[in-house]
Protein backbone atom coordinates (compact mmCIF):
# COMPACT_ATOMS: atom_id res chain seq x y z
CA UNK A 1 0.00 0.00 0.00
CA UNK A 2 1.59 3.05 -0.66
CA UNK A 3 1.03 6.53 1.60
CA UNK A 4 1.02 10.21 0.51
CA UNK A 5 4.54 11.82 2.20
CA UNK A 6 2.29 14.38 4.43
CA UNK A 7 1.03 10.74 5.87
CA UNK A 8 4.54 9.57 6.13
CA UNK A 9 5.57 12.49 7.73
CA UNK A 10 2.47 12.66 10.52
CA UNK A 11 3.56 8.88 11.25
CA UNK A 12 7.60 9.91 11.56
CA UNK A 13 6.46 12.55 14.05
CA UNK A 14 4.06 10.46 15.91
CA UNK A 15 6.88 7.87 16.39
CA UNK A 16 9.01 10.64 17.27
CA UNK A 17 6.40 11.44 20.03
CA UNK A 18 6.10 7.42 21.34
CA UNK A 19 9.98 6.85 21.24
CA UNK A 20 10.51 9.55 23.60
CA UNK A 21 8.45 8.59 26.23
CA UNK A 22 9.43 4.73 26.11
CA UNK A 23 13.04 5.78 25.60
CA UNK A 24 12.57 7.80 28.59
CA UNK A 25 11.29 4.84 30.69
CA UNK A 26 13.93 2.25 28.98
CA UNK A 27 17.11 4.74 30.19
CA UNK A 28 15.73 5.03 33.37
CA UNK A 29 14.94 1.42 34.02
CA UNK A 30 18.50 0.68 32.77
CA UNK A 31 17.53 -0.89 29.99
CA UNK A 32 18.86 1.31 27.61
CA UNK A 33 21.46 3.65 26.95
CA UNK A 34 20.78 7.66 26.68
CA UNK A 35 23.57 7.13 23.94
CA UNK A 36 21.18 4.66 21.94
CA UNK A 37 18.15 6.60 22.35
CA UNK A 38 19.57 9.50 21.35
CA UNK A 39 20.84 7.89 17.88
CA UNK A 40 17.99 6.14 17.21
CA UNK A 41 15.83 9.58 18.21
CA UNK A 42 18.41 11.09 15.77
CA UNK A 43 18.06 8.51 12.90
CA UNK A 44 14.02 9.21 12.51
CA UNK A 45 14.47 12.85 12.78
CA UNK A 46 16.66 12.53 9.95
CA UNK A 47 13.85 10.40 8.06
CA UNK A 48 11.48 13.67 8.74
CA UNK A 49 13.43 15.89 7.21
CA UNK A 50 14.28 13.42 4.09
CA UNK A 51 10.15 13.11 4.04
CA UNK A 52 9.80 16.68 4.23
CA UNK A 53 12.59 18.08 1.72
CA UNK A 54 11.26 15.19 -0.51
CA UNK A 55 7.77 16.87 -0.11
CA UNK A 56 8.77 20.24 -0.75
CA UNK A 57 10.75 19.46 -3.65
CA UNK A 58 8.57 16.97 -5.18
CA UNK A 59 6.94 18.58 -8.14
CA UNK A 60 10.63 19.46 -9.41
CA UNK A 61 11.57 15.46 -8.63
CA UNK A 62 8.75 14.64 -10.67
CA UNK A 63 9.11 16.76 -13.51
CA UNK A 64 12.76 15.45 -13.77
CA UNK A 65 11.37 11.32 -14.19
CA UNK A 66 8.92 12.58 -16.18
CA UNK A 67 11.23 14.36 -18.85
CA UNK A 68 13.70 10.73 -18.25
CA UNK A 69 10.70 8.58 -19.21
CA UNK A 70 9.25 10.63 -21.93
CA UNK A 71 12.59 11.31 -23.70
CA UNK A 72 15.42 8.49 -22.44
CA UNK A 73 17.70 9.49 -25.31
CA UNK A 74 18.05 12.66 -23.47
CA UNK A 75 19.09 12.01 -20.24
CA UNK A 76 22.29 13.02 -20.71
CA UNK A 77 21.63 16.12 -21.65
CA UNK A 78 18.87 17.19 -19.22
CA UNK A 79 20.45 18.54 -16.26
CA UNK A 80 20.08 17.51 -12.78
CA UNK A 81 20.37 20.57 -10.30
CA UNK A 82 21.33 20.22 -7.13
CA UNK A 83 21.44 22.97 -4.51
CA UNK A 84 23.62 22.38 -1.20
CA UNK A 85 23.42 24.24 2.21
CA UNK A 86 27.13 24.80 2.35
CA UNK A 87 30.72 24.22 0.65
CA UNK A 88 31.30 21.30 2.38
CA UNK A 89 28.02 19.25 1.77
CA UNK A 90 29.14 20.30 -1.80
CA UNK A 91 32.76 19.06 -1.51
CA UNK A 92 31.61 16.14 0.16
CA UNK A 93 28.92 15.00 -2.71
CA UNK A 94 31.32 15.44 -5.12
CA UNK A 95 34.50 13.45 -2.91
CA UNK A 96 31.65 10.49 -2.58
CA UNK A 97 30.64 10.89 -6.36
CA UNK A 98 34.50 10.60 -7.63
CA UNK A 99 34.89 7.80 -5.01
CA UNK A 100 32.48 5.64 -6.26
CA UNK A 101 32.77 6.33 -9.98
CA UNK A 102 36.33 6.70 -10.10
CA UNK A 103 36.29 10.08 -12.31
CA UNK A 104 39.13 12.65 -11.26
CA UNK A 105 37.02 15.07 -12.35
CA UNK A 106 33.64 16.71 -11.96
CA UNK A 107 32.00 19.31 -14.40
CA UNK A 108 29.86 21.84 -13.09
Amino acid sequence: MKFSLTAQITEVKRELALRKNVYAQRVAGHKMKQAEADMHRDLMMNVQATLEWLQANEKTIRGYVEAMNAAPELKDKIPLVVFFESDADRDELIAAFKERTGMRTVKF
